[in-house]
Parts: structure tokens; C-alpha cells; sequence
């Protein structure tokens, strides 16, 4: 059972972007984000892999060399590690943001966004994971972006 810590209401909706990347240059990652302007700096999270069999987060699970990252409704984004090795290093990023008003239409909540809800930097972080410019691992990244109610 997942338990979600801090601050939680009782009725919030928000989106969200979660996705997961082996690094394979990482000289080439941090190029690709100085000369796109990324911030990274309250986004994504570089772990080597021996450092994430350490690492514990809520909504993050790791069993049988997959590692998962989970959004607030379920949606999930993963990484299978059998092939790496403790050097090697993986990128994780989790955005939640934008809240009720977002979504609310006057009526009922609408939940079916697209990525333009997202501010540019959001967006370059998550055309990021599909760049084969961005040092990432392309073939095997996975992101996602979605809404919903999470509280």
C-alpha cells in the first residue's frame, strides 16, 4: 500500500507529468539542458542506479530490475534495469501542478488536456525523453502527462 505524506485535501484536482530515462552521455544531457534553457532544478531528479536501489520515494516502487514511478491516479511510467550497471544513471522527473480552476468548466471537471496546459518549461522537459539529442535513452524512456482528481 502506497501512503502519501504532507498535505492532502479533500477534494483537489491537478495535473501532473512523470517519466523516467537512463541517462546514456550525461556530458550530452547537461549540454542538451544548458542550450535548451531547461530548469531542472525542481523537476528532475539524476540518480545513479546503485543510488536508486538506496532511494525510497512514495510513489516510486522497485522490484524484479523495473523500476516504477506512479502518478496520483494510477497512471504509471517505468524502466527495466537488468541491463545496467551501478555507474549507470537515470533520470526521473515528477511535476504535479495547476489546480481545480484549471478544470472546472462551470459544470463538471474536464480532464482531457494536452500539453499545451503545461508551461514551456514543462514541455521541454518532456520533449526531452523523445530527443535522441538529450543524452537520454529514447528507445526505452518512458513519460506521461494526464489530470485528475487527487484528493
Amino acid at each position: 500500500m502506497k501512503v502519501r505524506n504532507g498535505f492532502v485535501s479533500n477534494s483537489s484536482s491537478s495535473s501532473f507529468i512523470i517519466g523516467i530515462a537512463k541517462v546514456n552521455d550525461i556530458g550530452l544531457f547537461k549540454k542538451y539542458v544548458a542550450d535548451k534553457g531547461i530548469n531542472i532544478e525542481h523537476y528532475l531528479e539524476i540518480i545513479s542506479k546503485y543510488d536508486l536501489e538506496q532511494y525510497r520515494r512514495y510513489d516510486m516502487t522497485i522490484r524484479n530490475d523495473k523500476v516504477s514511478l506512479e502518478s496520483f491516479i494510477g497512471n504509471d511510467v517505468s524502466l527495466n534495469t537488468s541491463d545496467m550497471n551501478g555507474l549507470d544513471v537515470v533520470v526521473v522527473y515528477d511535476y504535479t501542478g495547476h489546480d481545480d480552476s484549471d478544470f472546472w468548466n462551470g459544470d463538471e471537471y474536464d480532464y482531457d488536456i494536452d500539453l499545451s496546459l503545461f508551461d514551456d518549461n514543462e514541455r521541454k522537459i518532456y520533449n526531452m525523453f523523445s530527443d535522441k539529442e538529450s543524452g537520454l535513452d529514447t528507445e526505452t524512456s518512458d513519460i506521461t502527462f494526464g489530470a485528475g482528481r487527487n484528493g
